[in-house]
This record gives structure tokens, C-alpha cells and sequence, in this order.
């Protein structure tokens, strides 16, 4: 856990929740991975709900 502290902020309950209401009500493909966090997190075609 430290280590990624390190690499940036985590995630907030409000940030969760926020990824969640829109994967509820977005028209995604079903079976989508929806990732929470910073980009550090992502690779390369991965797909981010950020607002």
C-alpha cells in the first residue's frame, strides 16, 4: 500500500462511487473493466471514466 501511495493519490469513496453510478447508467459493452484511480493504473487501450 505504501508503494502506491508513493505513485500518487488514492482513490476516494466519492471516486468509487462516481465510477459506479456511471458504469450503471453508461451504454458500455457489457463485461468492460472500469478501472478507479490514477493512470499509473492503466495501460495501453485500457478505457478511464474520468470527468
Amino acid at each position: 500500500m505504501e508503494s502506491r501511495r508513493q505513485a500518487g493519490p488514492l482513490p476516494t469513496v466519492e471516486d468509487f462511487a462516481r465510477v459506479i453510478v456511471r458504469a450503471a447508467t453508461d451504454d458500455s459493452p457489457a463485461g468492460r473493466t472500469l478501472y478507479v484511480g490514477g493512470e499509473d493504473y492503466l495501460a495501453v487501450g485500457a478505457h478511464s471514466l474520468r470527468q
